[in-house]
C-alpha cells in the first residue's frame, strides 16, 4: 500500500528537474474522498493546494509515484481523461475523467483496481483560487518527495522487523514446546506452527534420553507423561523405554536411571542403595539415584 499513499498522497504535478528561474503556473485547491471497496467507514475528504503548469499534461496532484506509468492521457475542451499503470506492490491500474465547468473549476472520478486487493475511488473538485510559480512548486516538490519517501522506506524497514519479530517469536513458541517436551502446548500449537512439523520434532525428541526422561518423570495422571506422550507419537512407552534405559545403564547415567528405569536400575539400587539410611547416602554420587528410584518404587507400591 506504500505506493497507493504515495500516489494520492503527495499533491503536486511531476517529478522534473527543477528549472532555474520562474515558471507561470496555475495555483489550484484540489478536494479530494477517497473510498474502498469493503471498508467499513468512509475517509475524510482532504484539501491541497497544487500548481499545475497552464497547459495540463498530467492530472492536477501529477504522477507522484514512480512506479506508475501515465498514460492516454487527453485534454478537450470541456475535460480531461487518462489511465494510470503502477508496478505496485501491489499492481494498479486505474483511469480518471475530469469534466470543467468553466476555466477556473471541475469535479471529476479516478478508480483504481488493485486485483485481489479491491478497487479504491477518489471524487475530486477543483477551483483556481491564482497564479503561481511552477518552478518554485517543483522544488518544494522534489523536497516533499524525498521526505515521503524516506518516511516510506522507514515504514517498510519498521514493518519488516515487525514481521521478522513476529516470525521469531513464533519459532520460539514452537521450538519451547518440543524442548519441554509439553505435550499441551504440543497439542495447541499443532494449527500455528505447521510450516515447522513440530510433531515430527516431539516424536523424534521422545526417543531421546533426554525427552524420554522429561516426560517419564511427570505423574501418570498429569495427561503429559510417558503414556501420554507415546499415544500422541503412536508409540508403545514399554518399547520406547528398555532402549533408553539400557543406554542409561551402559553410560551409568544415574539420574535417568532412578527417575525411569526400575527394571535396569534395580540391580544397582539393590547393591548401593537398600538397607541404607538417606543421611548415610549423602556425599554419595548414589544419592540421587537412590531418592529418585525409592520415590518411582514407592508410587508403584513396591
Amino acid at each position: 500500500m506504500i505506493a497507493l499513499s504515495l500516489l494520492f498522497a503527495l499533491a503536486a504535478s511531476g517529478a522534473d528537474a527543477a528549472p532555474a528561474g520562474k515558471e507561470p503556473g496555475d495555483l489550484w485547491e484540489i478536494t479530494s474522498k477517497m473510498s474502498m471497496e469493503g471498508m467499513p467507514m468512509e475517509m475524510p475528504a482532504t484539501t491541497q493546494k497544487v500548481c499545475t503548469p497552464k497547459t495540463w499534461t498530467e492530472p492536477p496532484g501529477g504522477n507522484a509515484d514512480k512506479s506508475c506509468e501515465m498514460i492516454e492521457f487527453k485534454n478537450s475542451a470541456t475535460g480531461t481523461t487518462w489511465k494510470v499503470r503502477c508496478a505496485g506492490p501491489p499492481a494498479m491500474t486505474g483511469e480518471g475523467e475530469i469534466t470543467r465547468s468553466g476555466p477556473d473549476a471541475y469535479k471529476g472520478t479516478m478508480t483504481m483496481s488493485m486485483g485481489d486487493e479491491g478497487s479504491m475511488t477518489m471524487k475530486l473538485s477543483g477551483r483556481r483560487v491564482g497564479d503561481c510559480d511552477r518552478a518554485e512548486s517543483k522544488r518544494e516538490m522534489a523536497q516533499l518527495r524525498g521526505k515521503v519517501e524516506a518516511q516510506a522506506a522507514a515504514a517498510q524497514q519498521q514493518a519488516t522487523a515487525a514481521q521478522q519479530h513476529a516470525a521469531d517469536a513464533k519459532v520460539t513458541m514452537c521450538k519451547g514446546a518440543v524442548d519441554a517436551m509439553d505435550l499441551r502446548s504440543m497439542k495447541a500449537y499443532e494449527s500455528l506452527c505447521t510450516d515447522m512439523a513440530i510433531k515430527d520434532m516431539f516424536c523424534a525428541r521422545l526417543g531421546t534420553p533426554e525427552g524420554f526422561q522429561l516426560v517419564c518423570e511427570r505423574p501418570a495422571d498429569s495427561g503429559t507423561g510417558l503414556a501420554d506422550a507415546a499415544s500422541y507419537c503412536g508409540k508403545n512407552p514399554e518399547a520406547l523405554r528398555k532402549p533408553i534405559c539400557e543406554q542409561a545403564l551402559d553410560e551409568l547415567s544415574l539420574d535417568l536411571l532412578g527417575s525411569c528405569c526400575p527394571v535396569q536400575g534395580k540391580d544397582l539400587a539393590l547393591r548401593e542403595c537398600a538397607g541404607r539410611k538417606y543421611t548415610a547416602m549423602i556425599g554419595s554420587k548414589y544419592q540421587s539415584f537412590c531418592a529418585r528410584y525409592a520415590h518411582g518404587v514407592a508410587a508403584e507400591g513396591q
